[in-house]
């Protein structure tokens, strides 16, 4: 569609149009002509050497690709313009550099889940080849072993410990008053960001929801506690805080780690929103679905809409190449203290655990010093006792008599 200027030649009915794209012929009427060439067919309206057209049938090639990089689903497709796709929650299982403790929590969380798929499957196989009162003997295995089909995760808190952990709880519990929490599943790097809004990456994300259980409670996948915890469950992954770990869960993968190892980093996130705009997120501003590099919008692209840039809460939790987790936030105002909160636990922790092994350690030195004074005190019993024996053998024989007046005589003379 537009204007353009040709040359054209007649021969008999139809007419021979000379051009920088090739060779057309046209028919037609005076004004109004109808030509058909190496581009299409088209309507040409006009005269005197200057003419509109426009094309009729489907669109060029060159236009019919960018049909394909529009808004699909609420979210922008260009696939062909962006590079690999990356898993951005990290759950690693690795034996060396883990605590005993953490180890053994997994241990028993995988003996817990591999037990419970035995008691489904024996309960399947006696119900239909030995008969339904088999059922009643499964379930009561289930209701009075139930330390066999769970994997308990016990503490010895004090009231200053219980203390300290309600306070960090609750700093974390506040993420509970925003709209929307969401972990980042997979991220992918937006090699043309004209295309992309704007954006340096394309993430995929799905929904959180935040839980506090109770103490003496099942809190996730088979795991029991003693003391009040809270997890945030979501689609891929699950993660619960316990008062000395964490644990991590995606797909077939467990990892449990210790406060002292993690890396609880927050600040803010501009996410380019595609979805509904929670109501209690921030937007900052408004750019466009196809935008050039001044921010005004494209308008090669008849679609191109508006879209609002929200700033968002962001946790990250690290932990080497063990854990790696971003989680968003809605309301980034939630997420103001949770860093400070986790770093001033964190180092209550490692201070109690210092001072429990200084404590520890004082008590082996204590003990050896007891065991070497109780050994100082028997040893002049010990030779007192020998030298009574000597003395009281003395009569038996005179050359032991002699043998003791030299003794004797040796002591007064030192």
């Amino acid at each position: 569609m537009g204007w353009y200027f040709r040359k054209s030649k007649s021969v008999g009915p139809f007419r021979v149009n000379f051009s920088r794209s090739g060779m057309s012929f046209s028919t037609g009427v005076k004004g109004a002509r109808m030509s058909f060439g190496p581009r299409g067919t088209f309507v040409n309206v006009g005269g005197n050497g200057i003419y509109y057209r426009k094309k009729l049938g489907s669109s060029a090639k060159g236009n019919s690709s960018h049909s394909k990089s529009y808004v699909q689903n609420g979210s922008v497709q260009y696939v062909e313009k962006y590079a690999q796709t990356v898993d951005a929650i990290t759950v690693q299982e690795q034996t060396q550099g883990i605590s005993v403790t953490n180890q053994a929590i997994v241990k028993d969380i995988k003996r817990a889940r591999h037990l419970n798929w035995l008691w489904v499957a024996l309960s399947v196989i006696l119900l239909a080849y030995v008969g339904w009162w088999t059922a009643i003997i499964m379930l009561a295995i289930r209701i009075l072993l139930p330390r066999f089909f769970r994997a308990d995760v016990n503490y010895e808190l004090d009231a200053e410990a219980a203390n300290e952990w309600e306070k960090f709880a609750d700093f974390f519990s506040a993420l509970k008053t925003s709209k929307k929490l969401w972990v980042i599943e997979t991220s992918q790097r937006v090699m043309n960001t004209k295309t992309n809004a704007g954006a340096g990456r394309n993430l995929t994300r799905s929904q959180l929801t935040l839980k506090k259980t109770k103490a003496n409670r099942t809190i996730g996948f088979g795991v029991f506690s003693n003391a009040p915890c809270f997890k945030l469950k979501g689609k891929q992954c699950t993660i619960l805080f316990l008062p000395c770990d964490i644990i991590i869960k995606k797909g077939k993968h467990i990892v449990a780690c210790s406060y002292e190892n993690l890396e609880i980093c927050t600040g803010t996130t501009n996410f380019i929103e595609t979805d509904p705009v929670p109501k209690d997120a921030t937007i900052i501003r408004y750019t466009w679905q196809f935008v050039n590099k001044d921010g005004s919008a494209d308008r090669r692209y008849a679609n191109n809409r508006q879209l609002p840039v929200c700033q968002y809460g962001r946790i990250m939790l690290q932990a080497g190449d063990q854990i790696g987790v971003e989680i968003h936030v809605s309301n980034a105002a939630a997420t103001a203290n949770i860093g400070t909160a986790y770093r001033y636990y964190a180092n209550y922790l490692e201070e109690l655990s210092f001072h429990n092994q200084a404590a520890a350690l004082s008590s082996t030195f204590q003990a050896e010093e007891n065991d070497d004074a109780a050994h100082t005190a028997e040893m002049p019993a010990a030779i007192n006792d020998n030298y009574s024996d000597i003395f009281d053998n003395a009569d038996d024989s005179a050359e032991q008599n002699d043998l003791i007046d030299e003794m004797m005589m040796f002591l007064k003379e030192e």
